[in-house]
Formats: structure tokens, sequence, C-alpha cells
């Protein structure tokens, strides 16, 4: 039985296209933010401290997406994968301010997230094994 990618991505596809969209988003905002305010100088400073409102927006849609996208997951490997990256991530944006290592370690698990959200697209397209 031949698998319809269109309709994967219609109905059970979305959560995991939002998560790749929402980490990809992330790690340009972190990596793209400090190159901008050292291009300014003090002129932006002000801007360090408004825009930490979507690091938490991208805690939020990280963890609906991980929950939309490991309902219906058979391999638990991949749903451990995919939590334990997404509460970790939850845990160092939290914690980003006090130290550059957490944001390394946030960026690594965002990235992280992309390539989980990767696997369980092209897990479905090759069967349907991997789903419940």
């Amino acid at each position: 039985m031949r698998l319809n990618c269109k309709r994967y991505m219609q109905r059970k596809g979305r959560s995991d296209i939002m998560g790749i969209i929402s980490s990809g988003l992330c790690i340009m905002h972190c990596l793209a933010f400090p190159v901008f305010l050292a291009a300014t100088g003090n002129s932006a400073a002000w801007l360090e401290h408004s825009f930490h409102g979507l690091d938490y927006l991208f805690v939020i849609l990280a963890l609906i997406a991980i929950y939309f996208s490991t309902r219906n997951l058979d391999r638990q490997w991949l749903q451990y994968a995919m939590w334990s990256c997404g509460l970790l991530f939850s845990v160092m944006v939290v914690l980003h301010t006090y130290g550059a290592a957490f944001r390394v370690v946030g960026l690594f698990a965002s990235l992280l997230l992309v390539v989980f959200h990767l696997i369980n697209v092209f897990c479905y397209r090759r069967n349907k094994a991997c789903f419940r």
C-alpha cells in the first residue's frame, strides 16, 4: 500500500512541520540576535530584554508540536528523544540568562528537535509501521 504524503501533511504532518519551523526560527533568533546587537552597539540594547518573550513562545510551540507529533508514535525511542529534547530546551530557555553554556545547550536541543521531527516525517513517508 502506497502512502499519500500530501494526505500526511494535511493531517499528521502539521505538528512536525510546526515543530521544524518553530525550532528553526528559534535557532535563527538565537544566532542572529546577538550579531544584530553587536552590529548596532548600545542603540538597540533595549531590544535584548524585549525579545525574550519570543523564547517562551518558541517553548510553547515546541511542546505543542512534540505532544501532537508523539501521541500516536509506536517507536518509544523517538518519543523519549523528542520529549527529552523538548524539556531540555525548555529548561535551557529559562536558564539562558545565567551563562553562555545554557544558550549553547538550548541551541543544541533545538537543533535535535528539528532532526527528530524530520525523522518522524520521513519515518511516516517510508512506512506506517512507526505509528499505532
